[in-house]
């Protein structure tokens, strides 16, 4: 049994397995007794299952059928289907060098670490197939497995440094302190940190304030997490054309997912607690005056109401740009309930505000579906070579999570061939990136300052937060 066979039977036990197994080991590291860090290790497999329980069992399974019935009610017709992300994962380990992106992560992590280039530690191996999954549609694209691994690690990159502009912000979002979100829908934030600047800007607008807590010191009782969910599940219901007892059964999954979506996020506090004081003094000792944050899966990001709430709310803007956006042939189908795991990091640096970060997926949207449109038939090439079955009556399928720097990292790699327009794609992806990182430093110090890390002097807006975050 070869080295990519054994990670691929580790990895088929599932993330809830996987989690605690990475964190057990990582206790043991950092000088936790063997007793600690596997208490630390099984309630982070508590907290990462009870968390996905109630996305599975109450929202992919009950609100995502119904955004499928919408789908099925507007007659939608495109010609490139979207599969999801669990087909899409499929694909991605099916890729014969999918084992090798673990030591190329793995590898990039640690000696950023070792030059201060992050502060993240990625245990989150289980999203490695992400990278796999863009290493085969380069292979398929270019036939260059050096531009596969290249792709792969300036993702790799994006994703520690993307994590490391926006711990604070995780923090207030979600009450966990030392961790970090080295997602690939982290990266969405270099289009939405700017959208919510300019947001900031606009006089009367920047004024709104709706995050949870907003809504329910003004509305009272129809700002509980409860009564938005409820009302949110009767809307998705109507939209559907579900008779009355199906849309009250769907209101009330929707409401109970809201309301234990957050109290299961405490269990992540309490596993991470002894693992990230451990990991601290473990650095100090060895690199004093740094600062280390744990880097996990998003899910932790569902314990703030707005995540799930933007995500029902969206459904329907994600169906109406399928049908008005130029340039899109996306069908969304298996992603339908996906938004909330791609707005989740947004949420974060917006605060959890409802309004802004419906502002924000009016622009991300045709960003993904553009992503995958561009996407498809290379999706489908890769999917075909590994005799992947596909779904009936499509033709092409592709993958709405396919994050947009796929596309601009595919565009420059077009300089290669001669074509210099992908120079433009450059210039444009430098400047949303360095745009997007002057805003979040600035609001790293200022959700620092709030959190008491560090004094509340006045600061000028030029500033860079060198000493929180790097």
């Amino acid at each position: 049994m070869n080295a990519a066979t054994i990670i691929q039977n580790i990895l088929s036990y599932g993330a809830a397995i996987f989690m605690p197994l990475i964190i057990f080991i990582l206790g043991l590291i950092v000088g936790l007794k063997p007793s600690r860090a596997l208490r630390s290790g099984v309630l982070m497999g508590v907290a990462f299952t009870g968390m996905m329980l109630v996305i599975v069992s109450l929202f992919y399974a009950i609100v995502a059928p119904a955004a499928s019935k919408m789908v099925e009610r507007l007659g939608l017709e495109l010609s490139i289907l979207d599969i999801g992300w669990t087909p899409s994962a499929a694909i991605a380990w099916a890729w014969p060098a999918a084992a090798t992106m673990f030591a190329v992560q793995i590898v990039i992590n640690l000696i950023m670490l070792a030059l201060n280039w992050t502060k993240t530690l990625n245990v989150d191996m289980w999203n490695v197939w992400q990278k796999a999954f863009i290493g085969a549609l380069v292979v398929a694209v270019t036939g260059n497995y050096v531009l596969a691994y290249l792709v792969a690690a300036v993702w790799i990159i994006f994703e520690l440094k993307f994590g490391d502009w926006s711990v604070y912000q995780v923090h207030e979002y979600v009450g966990v302190p030392g961790i970090s979100i080295p997602h690939s829908e982290a990266m969405g934030l270099m289009i939405t940190a700017p959208v919510d600047w300019v947001v900031s800007k606009i006089p009367g607008l920047n004024r709104i304030k709706a995050d949870p807590q907003t809504l329910r010191e003004k509305f009272g009782l129809l700002g509980e997490n409860m009564i938005i969910g409820l009302i949110l599940g009767l809307v998705i219901g109507v939209l559907a054309g579900y008779d009355l007892k199906a849309t009250l059964t769907l209101a009330i999954n929707a409401a109970t997912a809201l309301v234990l979506l957050p109290m299961i996020a405490r269990l992540f506090m309490e596993a991470l607690a002894p693992i990230s004081e451990a990991a601290g003094e473990f650095m100090k000792a060895r690199f004093p005056g740094r600062e280390f944050f744990i880097g996990l899966d998003w899910p932790i990001l569902a314990g703030n109401p707005s995540t799930y709430a933007v995500g029902i709310l969206a459904i329907p803007l994600l169906l109406v740009f399928c049908l008005i956006l130029p340039g899109n042939r996306t069908l969304i189908f298996g992603s339908i309930a996906d938004w909330a795991w791609m707005i989740s990091s947004t949420g974060a640096i917006m605060g959890g505000d409802v309004v802004r970060m419906l502002l924000a997926s009016l622009v991300l949207i045709p960003a993904y579906l553009w992503t995958a449109t561009f996407a498809g038939p290379t999706i489908t090439q890769v999917a075909k070579e590994i005799a992947f079955t596909i779904p009936e009556g499509a033709s092409t399928i592709t993958w709405f999570g396919t994050n947009p720097l796929y596309m601009f990292e595919m565009k420059i790699l077009e300089v290669l061939k001669g074509n210099f327009v992908g120079l433009i794609w450059l210039v444009v992806l430098a400047a949303l990136v360095f745009f997007s990182r002057r805003i979040l430093l600035g609001r790293e110090r200022e959700a620092a300052k709030r959190l008491g890390f560090l004094e509340t002097e006045e600061v000028k807006p030029s500033e860079q937060p060198a000493e929180v975050v790097s």
